[in-house]
């Protein structure tokens, strides 16, 4: 496979070649010891995942709106063009991943000019009616 074609190629076949590996470093418990035990230092890092996400779900969006103070402007029009839809399609990485069932980079990009206008359509639709589908706010964090 050539390095021009993916060039992700080149990195992950060093990193298999590679007799280094990296780990999690030992991590500092409550009580103040250090662990190395893979089990332990999983469930500390849980535990602080925990304490510092929450569950969207759980919060509600009229006491969230409330909290975000108003500003005296607001924003009214946000303009961009079909020729904005097809530029940024243009700078997607072919080679990047999406979630199972999401159309592949690769895909939007080398049809950008057959997509851009209807997915010019459907965000100006979205802005103008101020309704942005649940499906299109989702993020896929790798």
């Amino acid at each position: 496979q050539a390095i021009k074609d993916n060039p992700k190629f080149f990195y992950s076949h060093t990193k298999k070649l590679s007799k280094v590996k990296s780990s999690v470093a030992p991590l500092t418990k409550p009580d103040g010891s250090v662990t190395v035990d893979p089990a332990e230092k999983a469930e500390l890092l849980q535990a602080q995942y925990v304490g510092v996400f929450s569950t969207p779900s759980a919060i509600d969006p009229e006491v969230a709106a409330a909290a975000v103070p108003r500003r005296a402007e607001a924003l009214t029009d946000v303009v961009f063009s079909v020729g904005c839809i097809e530029a940024a399609l243009k700078e997607l990485d072919a080679h990047s991943a999406g979630p199972p069932g999401d159309i592949p980079a690769i895909l939007l990009k080398n049809c950008r000019e057959a997509l851009a206008y209807p997915l010019w359509k459907l965000w100006s639709h979205s802005l103008d009616s101020g309704v942005i589908p649940a499906s299109l706010k989702e993020q896929y964090i790798t």
